[in-house]
């Protein structure tokens, strides 16, 4: 009779320990899935907010450089306009003074203002 309340015992208490060892283990194995899952979608949200960012600041670079482009390009006509023989200190300072005040077209003031 002992030995079978003590079996009966053992038994009721393997049982019991079991159903939260299994519902540990499931919730362990969900977690580490989830974890995995969201490390992933941040991951993507990075690189794609990385990806946006360099394209924007690339975008800005070119945007600086044609202006950087069009300003030489401008002074080099001017030059042309004027002639070499002609071109002195104060043609160019002219010159700079009125294309930074100019920001549509670095440059169209002053063949403008050197034609007159």
């Amino acid at each position: 009779m002992k030995d079978l309340r003590r079996a009966s015992i053992q038994s009721s208490i393997s049982k019991s320990v079991w159903l939260p060892l299994i519902v540990l283990v499931i919730g362990y194995l969900y977690a580490t899935e989830v974890g995995k899952s969201y490390e992933t979608q941040r991951g993507q949200l990075i690189t794609e907010a990385l990806e946006q960012r360099l394209a924007q600041i690339s975008e800005a670079v070119n945007d600086r450089v044609s202006l950087y482009a069009y300003g030489l390009s401008s002074l080099k006509t001017s030059i042309v306009a004027v002639g070499i023989d002609n071109l002195n200190y104060d043609y160019v300072q002219t010159y700079a003074r009125i294309t930074v005040s100019n920001t549509r077209a670095p440059g169209d003031l002053a063949l403008s203002a050197e034609s007159r």
